[in-house]
């Protein structure tokens, strides 16, 4: 679930702070 791909690393922080899933 990545709004950008742009903003993958930042989107993967903060998907690491809500759970990590993706």
């Amino acid at each position: 679930v990545y709004p950008c791909p742009k903003g993958s690393s930042r989107h993967r922080e903060m998907v690491t702070k809500l759970g990590g899933k993706e």
